[in-house]
């Protein structure tokens, strides 16, 4: 791409004015807002979209933003243009800004904020391959434009997750993202994650739940969401932000929408991570039965939510900042002040980042520590018995995360715990060849106090080391075990004495 090119290309249609907003206004703004994005007003986009082709055409963007009247019902018409200039379709947002901000109090502020929003996400969007996406037949039911009809095959675009094996944790045995997916659409082969392209809804599910970031989804990626939430409430720092499934209506009034691919997608750090930046409240639109990760869907999202609200209360701080809403219903208006000055929060993606935002909210709120078990957490505390424990580092060597980590030094064998990183997964406890004798439990749990103290050891102990070539053994703990379980058939000159690489030699 030249330099003369840009990323992002903003059209905006003419008949924006008829919703009380003033479109080449907002393309100055959104131009002086982000560098290398072309903003242009298209009269009559929304009745020809048909332009978009042409338009794509001679700018030969990165990524596209329509800033259309109302919200687009033909699926796949403005991506289908898009696509016919070379664009992917995962490279484009619709932003029905007359719809969303037409009725507004402050129509300019919030179209703002939501463009901006939208081109920052843009910017945002990672590198594009034919594996990220695949076209769907347009459903029963589903509306295109009559010049679509003619010109267009009627498909839709949908995106799928594609799993970066060298950041993948599965050869340690991690499932945490196939026990996510609600379709099935993930299954572990010889220790490799693959995709069902077929079985899978773009549900973005998996994306969310990997502790490792190991799995890509662009268009739906944490970084993009982040990127969109953080640039529109720059520009409107107190509303409320809902996080809305794309496949229903936008919310109106006050509130800043976000879509997402599903709500089951949206962490509890995504929940949290606004209110650092000054919106008073958050709510997440669940579709209930409608939803595309099926009706089970429901109860994962209810849980999450419930976690926020008793940490908000925890905290002292009202529950009523984080809600659940359906997406068919209108939000309330909210009467709640902002958390904070906006603050800007940490990257909230691997687990640490999610420690860090929950201590900074503790931070701003001058919370004292606090320690809230709940099966929503997402965080965790493996809690080590040194009685039980033989120092193997069969739990270490299975943990997606890094939470726990065996080591030797000069003084011995170590077992280390680091709070931040654990997100109570439970995949050690059954890798622990001492697990009956309570060697090691997991909670959900998140304990201020804990994530403020950082890594600890939690077991240390002595190595044997072999009397012929000073090689190590075995932890003296492993060798009680193992005496323990032969009784008088424990040979100590043999076992206890000389390494697996000297026993038998002379």
């Amino acid at each position: 791409m030249n330099r003369s090119e840009p990323v992002v290309l903003v059209l905006l249609c003419g008949d924006l004015v008829g919703h009380r907003l003033d479109p080449h206004t907002l393309a100055r703004q959104v131009m002086a807002d982000a560098p290398a994005v072309t903003a242009r007003v298209v009269p009559g986009l929304c009745a020809h979209l048909h332009r978009v082709t042409s338009a794509v055409r001679a700018a030969t963007p990165r990524a596209l933003v329509l800033a259309l009247c109302e919200r687009w019902q033909a699926q796949g018409e403005p991506e289908g243009y898009a696509r016919r200039a070379g664009l992917s379709p995962l490279a484009v947002q619709v932003v029905p800004l007359g719809t969303l901000a037409g009725n507004d109090p402050s129509p300019m502020a919030k179209a703002r904020a939501l463009l901006s929003g939208a081109v920052a996400r843009a910017r945002a969007l990672p590198p594009l391959t034919p594996e990220h996406i695949r076209p769907v037949p347009l459903g029963r039911g589903g509306r295109v434009g009559r010049r679509a009809l003619l010109t267009l095959p009627p498909l839709t675009y949908q995106p799928v997750p594609v799993v970066e094996h060298g950041r993948c944790a599965a050869a340690q045995g991690c499932r945490i993202c196939v026990a996510a997916c609600p379709h099935r659409a993930l299954a572990a082969i010889d220790d490799v994650v693959r995709v069902r392209r077929d079985a899978c809804t773009a549900c973005g599910r998996c994306l969310t739940a990997c502790p490792r970031e190991a799995i890509q989804m662009p268009g739906w990626s944490q970084a993009e969401t982040a990127a969109q939430v953080t640039a529109a409430l720059t520009h409107a720092p107190h509303r409320p932000l809902v996080w809305q499934c794309d496949r229903r209506p936008p919310s109106g009034g006050a509130w800043l929408p976000v879509p997402v691919s599903c709500a089951g997608a949206v962490t509890v750090a995504m929940l949290l991570q606004p209110l650092l930046l000054g919106a008073p409240a958050v709510a997440l639109a669940h579709c209930g039965d409608g939803c595309r990760s099926g009706t089970g869907m429901a109860g994962t999202v209810e849980d999450r939510v419930a976690f926020c609200r008793a940490l908000l209360a925890a905290m002292g701080q009202s529950p009523e900042r984080v809600r659940l809403a359906r997406a068919t219903e209108e939000l309330p208006v909210v009467d709640l002040p902002p958390l904070s000055a906006p603050v800007t929060p940490p990257a909230a993606g691997e687990p640490e980042g999610t420690a860090r935002l929950i201590t900074e909210l503790v931070s701003v709120t001058a919370a004292p520590p606090l320690r809230l078990e709940h099966a929503a957490s997402p965080l965790g505390e493996a809690v080590v018995d040194p009685a039980a424990c033989t120092l193997c580092g069969s739990c270490a060597a299975t943990c997606p995360t890094g939470a726990l980590e065996y080591g030797e030094d000069d003084a011995g064998l170590t077992l280390r715990f680091d709070p931040r990183r654990c997100v109570a997964c439970g995949q050690c406890v059954p890798a622990c060849p001492e697990r009956e004798r309570g060697a090691i439990r997991v909670h959900a749990v998140t304990d201020t106090t804990l994530l403020n103290g950082g890594t600890r050891t939690v077991v240390r102990d002595a190595i044997v080391r072999c009397r012929r070539c000073g090689g190590p053994v075995a932890s003296q703990a492993m060798l009680r075990r193992i005496a323990d379980l032969l009784g008088s058939a424990f040979r100590p000159e043999v076992m206890a004495e000389r390494c697996a690489d000297c026993r038998g030699l002379p």
